[in-house]
């Protein structure tokens, strides 16, 4: 598929984006900037149908607001497929329950032909520059045993919180890191890195 550009649409509030792949379909190079979001559900929502893939998503400066999630990644075993190499960039949420959300377990399937063998790829899901407030969960990360989630990256992010329990992060089964600044604390699956000079990185477990 072409290159799919959703840009500077000044608010959508009955319409969530969704990026989906079906019947064995691989969707790659899609970009979406400069969007205002309200939705019931989530903002943006890559899943739960993917027997094919979708790689190379870039969202840049979407500011979500009033929904019960921002961004969303959702499959389940029995869907096969993948999700990799997705970029969200300049993210800014207010006033929603889970911010950043990967489940693996979305677990409804249109009939009982699928496959309890197809076990859906996520990997690669890099988040630089998040912002927010009145988040109750900022990150909800769900992996499995089966599906184990590979190469999260979380850059830069600040984000007050409704909820003043330590578990603001929520993780489960992935590997993956955070760099610089990064509020509030995260998980200790996410090995925090800090960058020293162009040639020399200290990693720091937590």
């Amino acid at each position: 598929m072409n290159l799919l550009h959703f840009s500077e649409t000044k608010e959508v509030t009955t319409l969530a984006i969704i990026v989906d792949s079906t019947w064995g379909l691989v969707v790659i190079r899609i970009e979406i900037s400069a969007v205002l979001l309200s939705m019931s559900s989530a903002g943006i929502s890559i899943g739960s149908e993917m027997s094919g893939g979708v790689e190379d998503v870039v969202v840049d400066r979407v500011h979500i607001w009033g929904s019960r999630r921002g961004v969303r990644i959702k499959t389940s075993i029995g869907r096969g497929g993948y999700v990799k190499n997705i970029l969200y960039t300049n993210l800014t949420l207010h006033n929603v329950k889970m911010g950043i959300v990967i489940k693996t377990d979305y677990g409804d399937h249109p009939d009982s032909g699928f496959d309890p063998q197809a076990f859906p790829q996520v990997a690669n899901i890099s988040f630089h520059g998040v912002f927010g407030s009145k988040v109750m969960y900022p990150v909800v990360m769900a992996g499995s045993q089966e599906v184990f989630i590979t190469g999260i990256e979380i850059m830069n992010m600040n984000v007050s919180t409704t909820n003043m329990k330590k578990n603001a992060f929520q993780c489960s089964y992935l590997q993956g890191k955070v760099v610089g600044h990064v509020f509030p604390s995260p998980c200790k699956e996410l090995v925090r890195q800090i960058k020293v000079t162009r040639e020399t990185t200290h990693i720091v477990t937590q």
